[in-house]
């Protein structure tokens, strides 16, 4: 049983709640890269604004924009996946803990600092009472709760409201810096799969909700075929799981029109998406995204955004996602991420007739 995609939005480091960015996208010399904000009065009144840490400020305006293009006041189910939460609210908390001691903390940065709080406050400013349940499990935390999503569908629910959100703060992006993850210097983020061989990528950060349902409330009907996660697979069985997944769905993989691989520009991580592209998807155009939005814990909810959306519109953007040999017209995306090849995702989106 699949599902259906009935309202999406997406704040990153690309123009917010719009999609004329996916033909001239934004392009960064820096490898810090902040998300675009939009005008949050427009959705909260400043006096609530001044309180919500600024990660749930933007799960709140996603989430209200893809309720408002499915049609739907509230959701029977909120969900919610990030890989590390509000970093602010626990950096501020941090610091004050280590400059004050513990005699005069306040609780306000510690009560924010939960990786939950955006699903809760989600329910707070939606008045919605019912299922509320929290992902995080780093890279995979958006798949997971897509997994979770379909298993809530298929018990009877009738709508799902995801929210995928992270952030890089100053001091996230100098720890992981320190680790190797980021480059030392860039020039272009729309260029970084240039320079072959390179060490490390850039960072990025954002929100995407989407409102998923057992029913199709638009023309363009975007299905959700099949969802799969590996945990250090073997060839041998990662192909199993992939025939598994498209057999699962009826498809084959000749019927795959495009797949979109969560390549970064750095040499090592890259390195396993070409062995498997080389191995299982040699004659499928393979696709990008992370170009575009930058690498951060639920980036590959920003690449399913992406597949979504070029699906909808039925044809690849070359400007976008430069690739040859496309497919027309476009009906499916299988999107494959990897983190640190440790975890494996799978997810299989097509345009329902």
């Amino acid at each position: 049983m699949g599902f259906y995609v009935n309202g999406l939005a997406q704040i990153s480091i690309q123009a917010p709640l719009r999609d004329e960015w996916m033909e001239q996208p934004n392009d960064y010399a820096q490898t810090h890269v902040r998300a675009i904000e939009p005008d949050f009065k427009d959705y909260i009144s400043p006096a609530t604004a001044l309180r919500m840490p600024l990660i749930v400020k933007r799960a709140v305006v996603t989430s209200v924009e893809a309720l408002r293009c499915a049609g739907i006041v509230q959701p029977d189910t909120i969900l919610s996946a990030t890989g590390i939460g509000d970093t602010e609210g626990l950096e501020r908390y941090l610091q004050t803990l280590s400059s004050q001691g513990e005699g005069l903390l306040q609780p306000t940065h510690f009560m924010s600092s939960p990786c939950s709080l955006v699903a809760v406050e989600l329910a707070k400013a939606l008045g919605c009472n019912a299922y509320n349940n929290t992902h995080i499990q780093r890279n995979i935390s958006f798949e997971s709760a897509l997994l979770e999503a379909q298993m809530l569908l298929k018990e009877g629910r009738q709508s799902v409201l995801l929210s995928a959100n992270d952030e890089v703060t100053s001091s996230l992006f100098y720890l992981y810096w320190r680790l190797g993850l980021w480059r030392s210097h860039l020039g272009s983020t729309l260029g970084v799969f240039k320079k072959r061989h390179a060490k490390g990528t850039f960072s990025g950060e954002g929100s995407v909700s989407c409102l998923l349902g057992t029913s199709p409330l638009s023309d363009t009907v975007i299905e959700i075929a099949a969802i799969d996660i590996l945990h250090k697979p073997t060839s041998e069985k990662f192909e199993s799981r992939l025939n598994s997944l498209l057999d699962e769905a009826g498809m084959s993989i000749d019927d795959v029109s495009a797949v979109m691989l969560g390549k970064n520009g750095d040499a090592v991580n890259d390195t396993v998406y070409e062995v498997l592209r080389k191995r299982f998807f040699k004659k499928i155009p393979a696709i990008h995204y992370k170009h575009l939005c930058g690498e951060y814990s639920t980036a590959s909810a920003f690449g399913w955004y992406v597949a979504v959306r070029l699906l909808q519109s039925g044809r690849l953007s070359e400007t976008v996602l430069p690739t040859k040999q496309l497919k027309e017209p476009l009906k499916s995306i299988l999107l494959v991420n990897h983190s640190q090849s440790v975890n494996y995702s799978l997810v299989l989106l097509r345009v329902q007739n």
